[in-house]
């Protein structure tokens, strides 16, 4: 740990606790008891060093409380549909693949309706969505064909590559989505962009046929799981490191873990839940969330 770090982290919030406490047991020797100045000096200075020892307490506490919401991140987990993506259209990759195939948005619907009402579970989903594209079908081809109606968001490229080599910060996906989709997306250097992604399978037969949906156990509640996976594996000393960047109703879980949240481009997301969501911005190009979370959040020191 460098010196500017221990005089963040240790030094400036003790300084601060101990000052304050010293001022307001200074302003304590102003207030008079029953209407008049206390002639027992014991009584006095216990007075004065009570006050002292509650304020400073009740300083440091709120300042370490604070910092512990705003540590300086050396992690970023994003999202993908929606957070990586234009949220043209309003529909999530499953949706366009349903409607690709022929069926209804509310086929879709219909079964993420019962998994969230706890009468499926989510291999259960996987397995049941794997029947109807199977149905129609469904090969690799479909995924090309999907993907190109998909857009990165602008400037997505270009910061994910600034985030990870100039600010040298760890990045990752966790995503509802389907690992071939954000592959596609992202091309064959995707792995020059981010440390682990993690999503939807799926597993074809070799004639390009649909075989299995293999669903992520990193969704929904799972997501939180994930954070705190990346949280051991990068040896932080607390989720709180890690910046979560989100936008949908799937992603309301992460806080759990303990990282600081951002919703971006709300959908489907209570982005006014300060318990959920640290903060939220709205923005057309990556290139203004760069900006956002250069000015808002703290980075490591090299």
């Amino acid at each position: 740990m460098g010196r500017n770090q221990i005089l963040s982290n240790f030094v400036y919030p003790i300084l601060t606790s101990i000052i304050g406490g010293l001022i307001l047991s200074y302003l304590s020797l102003l207030i008079p008891l029953k209407g008049e100045y206390d002639v027992d000096y014991i009584w006095l200075w216990t007075r004065v060093l009570s006050v002292f020892i509650i304020s400073s307490t009740i300083i440091l506490f709120f300042i370490t409380k604070y910092r512990r919401k705003n540590k300086p991140i050396k992690v970023i987990v994003f999202d993908f549909d929606g957070t990586l993506t234009y949220n043209h259209g309003l529909r999530s990759s499953w949706e366009k693949i349903w409607v690709y195939l022929g069926y209804k948005v509310q086929d879709c619907q219909k079964y993420y309706d019962q998994f969230k009402k706890g009468k499926i579970d989510h291999q259960e989903w996987c397995d049941i969505t794997c029947e109807a594209f199977k149905n129609k079908n469904l090969t690799r081809n479909v995924l090309d064909s999907i993907s190109k109606e998909i857009q990165l968001m602008h400037g997505v490229k270009e910061v994910l590559y600034k985030l990870r080599n100039e600010d040298h910060l760890k990045l990752y996906i966790v995503s509802g989505s389907i690992i071939q989709l954000i592959e596609l997306l992202l091309g064959d250097k995707i792995d020059d962009y981010f440390d682990g992604y993690k999503a939807n399978i799926f597993i074809f037969h070799t004639n390009n046929q649909l075989a299995k949906i293999e669903g992520t156990k990193f969704d929904f509640e799972g997501k939180a799981t994930y954070i705190k996976k990346i949280a051991e594996k990068e040896k932080l000393n607390s989720a709180s490191e890690i910046l979560f960047i989100g936008n949908s109703d799937n992603d309301e879980y992460a806080y759990r873990s303990g990282a600081q949240t951002l919703c971006f481009n709300p959908i489907h997301a209570n982005f006014n839940n300060k318990k959920i969501w640290n903060r939220h911005f709205r923005a057309d190009s990556f290139v203004d969330l760069y900006e956002y979370i250069k000015k808002n959040y703290l980075f490591e020191e090299e």
